[in-house]
């Protein structure tokens, strides 16, 4: 079986301590072979913590695979994925507080 194009991403998080208080992530895709498939992405979050409010922005490069594991429920095809992304994240301020604005980001899932 031959995927088309993967639709981009949107995502908008509210998340537990430590975590963003809210964010929003905007990417796009476009496969490379089949079933893989190379995305980018950025966002904006908003931190909290103690030491006063911080704005952050993130630029992020990834893989997604598709296994060959697709199926249907109802009508609508259903495939799941493997994403690995690494980035960097650049902060209005230092984040731990002894930290640096600039870091290196990673996701997987």
């Amino acid at each position: 079986m031959s995927f088309g194009f993967p639709a981009g991403d949107f995502v908008i998080s509210s998340e537990g301590a430590g975590a963003p208080e809210f964010g929003l992530r905007a990417g796009a895709a476009n496969f490379v072979r089949d079933r893989t498939a190379i995305l980018a992405q950025a966002g904006w979050r908003y931190y909290s913590p103690e030491s006063g409010s911080l704005n952050a922005g993130e630029l992020q490069l990834g893989l997604r695979y598709y296994p060959p594991i697709d199926f249907h429920i109802g009508k609508a095809p259903v495939a799941p994925f493997l994403d690995a992304f690494a980035g960097v994240i650049h902060s209005s301020a230092t984040f731990p507080v002894n930290g640096t604005p600039t870091n290196v980001t990673g996701e997987w899932g």
